[in-house]
């Protein structure tokens, strides 16, 4: 329950960001974790309890839609209703991508300024607003595109944003494990890379199956921009040992 969970106080991170609608529990999640990357732990057992209600984004529907399908009224209020709840999900996924956007550039931002070096490229311009996690500026949209990407990579519009989404990925794995070394055995360490390596190979298998075997041509070859390593080329460099994965994926490309 929302109004119950807001009584209960997390350390260094404050309450549920009401200003969030249906995404206040995954923000705030993504907040403990960057307090204390250990706050966060699988249970010992799978279980779930799902709480019913008429605000539920999902939940709620079905039983209404039920009573009111035999009734030609009530077809026009069904119709609203199914409206309604797509709406809410489109909402809930936009707040998602931002609230995941902001926590990235939190972590990349902390490790620039504790190692008081140079900004990674893909987080240029988006100092002002870093304590707000529902306002972006115009600087900031490029990189909430990327974020989007990187946790949707199906959604790429063109060859870069893929390659800036493998881009951002290392960068995140790189500041997350500095910034928790001191937390974080081998182990730890080794099931992030491994899940890192994962995605990265997704990213550059949806960069092949949609835009072909083209967008890997100069990916870290020739002068000028292409020096810059992208999807391809990273996940070349990370799993060599997949080389007849990446055989088998050009085989079935353009």
């Amino acid at each position: 329950d929302k109004n119950n969970s807001n009584e209960i106080e997390t350390t260094s991170c404050s309450y549920y960001d009401e200003s969030i609608q249906y995404a206040e529990d995954y923000d705030l999640w993504l907040r403990l974790s960057h307090a204390n990357c250990t706050s966060i732990r699988n249970m010992p057992r799978l279980g779930l309890w799902h709480r019913k209600h008429g605000t539920n984004n999902h939940c709620g529907s079905q039983e209404k839609n039920q009573s009111s399908s035999n009734s030609n009224d009530n077809m026009m209020e069904d119709e609203n209703m199914r409206n309604g709840i797509k709406k809410k999900t489109l909402i809930q996924k936009q707040e998602a991508h931002k609230v995941a956007a902001h926590a990235m550039r939190r972590l990349l931002m902390y490790n620039n300024d504790r190692n008081n070096s140079t900004k990674t490229a893909t987080i240029e311009g988006g100092r002002e607003n870093s304590n707000n996690n529902n306002t972006f500026s115009t600087a900031d949209k490029a990189f909430l595109h990327i974020a989007s990407i990187l946790r949707s990579p199906e959604n790429a519009t063109c060859a870069r944003d893929l390659d800036d989404a493998a881009i951002l990925l290392l960068e995140l794995e790189q500041c997350f494990l500095m910034k928790n070394r001191t937390q974080l055995s081998a182990r730890d360490v080794e099931l992030i890379q491994y899940d890192c390596n994962e995605r990265l190979g997704e990213i550059a298998t949806i960069l092949v199956s949609k835009y072909g075997r083209a967008a890997t041509k100069n990916d870290g070859g020739g002068g000028g921009d292409n020096d810059r390593i992208g999807a391809w080329g990273l996940w070349c460099k990370r799993c060599p040992d997949l080389q007849l994965e990446r055989i088998a994926l050009f085989c079935n490309s353009k």
